[in-house]
């Protein structure tokens, strides 16, 4: 906020996870709303976005809030894509070359026992192995795996 305080620019995009809006019972939105007031920005609106429905290939809901100073009606884009014709992650990774490790510049992962690793169903999947508790084996049977693309999930903010 000090930030935004100091430039003041006409608009202000934040962006954050769906559940910013039910934290403490509602009570961080409110306070991200009033903090906005404070400063000058008398309109502020908050939507959830869908990122996959803007052609990134991830299914990643974002709570979106938008202020301005002019307590105009704030604009958020339609939905570029539907359902179907969301983006699989293997359109962005599937031309990478293949990982080789350097240990002197790469994190070097935990290695994990064996009843700590959940092996997929699907053998020919390139994501086939995921670390996954053994405990929560059944309450897993999709797994979901999400990259963040930090402001390019949103082009249409920048």
């Amino acid at each position: 906020m000090r930030v935004v305080s100091e430039i003041r620019p006409w608009y202000v995009v934040m962006e954050n996870v769906p559940g910013i809006l039910t934290i403490q019972k509602g009570d961080v939105k409110t306070a991200i709303i009033e903090a906005f007031e404070s400063i000058g920005y008398p309109h502020i609106s908050v939507a959830i976005l869908e990122s996959a429905a803007y052609g990134v290939p991830q299914i990643r809901p974002r709570a979106i809030f938008i202020a301005n100073r002019f307590g105009m009606l704030n604009p958020y884009p339609q939905a570029q894509l539907n359902q179907e014709e969301y983006k699989p992650i293997e359109s962005a990774i599937s031309d990478l070359p293949e990982y080789t490790p350097i240990p002197e510049i790469n994190h070097e992962w935990t290695k994990h026992y064996n009843s700590f690793v959940f092996q997929s169903q699907d053998q020919d999947d390139f994501l086939s192995r995921v670390v996954i508790p053994e405990y929560l084996h059944h309450q897993h049977t999709e797994l979901i795996l999400c990259f963040s693309f930090a402001l390019s999930t949103m082009p249409f903010l920048i």
